[in-house]
């Protein structure tokens, strides 16, 4: 066999284990290349929705922070505006203890445009009237 005709039967047997080569290794790890791509991806959205929820977090403990004392004034309130002679007890935090206690009504103003109509003291005088006629 002349030896041009050699080299070229080696030459195309190259080319077809290259080929193959391709089609069954390389082509097959760019899809597990793509496919982490994507995985990589869908973790930054993640990470992404994870610092969003996180600095809305931080929002309502600041917003807790400034209404610290609400929950207090809201029990003397009652009191006074009842003539109880109920006392307020300082005890533990039970370890179910909700973390925010001022409800968010931002979705509820975007969503539907609700917020409240009526001021504290009047919705007090309101609930305390009506119960004082049905108990």
């Amino acid at each position: 066999m002349n030896r041009t005709l050699r080299l070229i039967i080696v030459g195309v047997v190259l080319v077809v284990i290259i080929v193959l080569a391709w089609f069954f290794l390389i082509s097959p790890l760019r899809s597990d290349i793509d496919a982490v791509e994507a995985s990589i991806e869908t973790e930054r959205a993640s990470l992404s929705a994870a610092q969003a929820q996180l600095a809305q977090a931080e929002a309502i403990r600041e917003e807790g922070e400034k209404n610290r004392g609400m929950l207090l004034e809201l029990a003397k309130m009652v009191i006074r505006m009842t003539g109880s002679a109920s006392r307020i007890v300082f005890s533990p935090l039970p370890q179910d203890d909700p973390v925010q206690r001022r409800p968010d009504i931002t979705l509820a103003r975007e969503k539907i445009g609700w917020e409240p109509r009526v001021p504290l003291e009047e919705g007090l005088e309101k609930t305390i009237t009506y119960f004082q006629q049905v108990l």
